[in-house]
């Protein structure tokens, strides 16, 4: 195991899996492919705080650790984080994600943490900074990306094993990242306490896309593009999600959703 802080960009990342095993990651994406997603980075935390690192892009990487990123956010301890879904747009301005836009040709992400008790484990995807449309897919197309992280877990094992020796540990520091905790990263099961009794749980899906983007403050002009559809019809949802979780307003909905979701 190796803090981050003492390693060499240059003369030390070689030695780590995020490098040497960048040709096996791009092989896992190929399934991807066709729906242009050009970018993995799967993070594992585990309870001690140690993770691992597997890119596609490992210079990339090299980069993050270059500029310590780390120091900024993304990088919070394994309490920290729970299962859910946050579109990089949502999250606060990262100098990270940005220099992977300029520098890398990578943008429109999303995060999908999976979490339990023994790991938390954080899949980066994205496509191009051209590729906007990419956001309306992730949203409608998520049994895509469940489907991959399922086959993952099931045929991928030997990946994690040979990056496990090459911990990285965080500085005692950087505990919590309150750019993706702050950003709404939830998502509703029967597993969320608190969701199943709830009125939130009686939203359909296409409710629920909308009251998602509500929640990161798009109007209903931006969430009608978004998902392709009318903002009239937006308005209607807006409207039925008001109704049905019995609030006066979107204000006052958004506020007791962003209650709900830290319990």
């Amino acid at each position: 195991m190796i803090n981050i802080e003492d390693l060499d960009p240059d003369l030390d990342f070689h030695r780590y899996v995020i490098t040497t095993e960048a040709s096996d990651v791009r092989s896992l994406i190929k399934p991807l492919e066709k729906f242009n997603i050009i970018y993995l980075l799967l993070i594992r935390i585990y309870p001690d705080d140690s993770r691992i690192a597997l890119s596609t892009h490992p210079q990339a990487s090299k980069h993050f650790v270059k500029q310590k990123y780390y120091e900024q956010g993304l990088c919070g301890n394994f309490e920290s984080y729970h299962s859910g879904n946050t579109l990089w747009s949502a999250i606060h301005p990262c100098d990270f994600f940005h220099d992977l836009r300029e520098f890398f040709h990578i943008d429109n992400g999303i995060i999908i943490t999976k979490k339990n008790p023994h790991y938390c484990d954080m899949f980066y995807f994205a496509s191009t900074p051209n590729n906007q449309k990419i956001l309306n897919f992730y949203l409608n197309n998520m049994n895509i990306f469940d489907s991959f992280i399922k086959s993952f877990y099931a045929d991928k094992s030997d990946i994690i094993k040979t990056a496990e020796p090459n911990l990285i540990l965080y500085p005692s520091s950087h505990k919590k990242d309150n750019m993706l905790i702050d950003s709404m990263s939830f998502s509703i099961d029967d597993t969320t306490p608190g969701f199943s009794n709830s009125p939130f749980y009686q939203l359909t899906k296409r409710e629920y896309q909308c009251a998602f983007q509500l929640c990161q403050g798009n109007t209903a002009k931006e969430i009608a593009r978004t998902l392709a559809i009318s903002h009239r019809t937006v308005e209607k949802y807006v409207a039925s999600i008001i109704r049905k979780t019995n609030t006066k307003s979107a204000k006052q909905f958004i506020a007791l959703f962003q209650n709900k979701i830290r319990q």
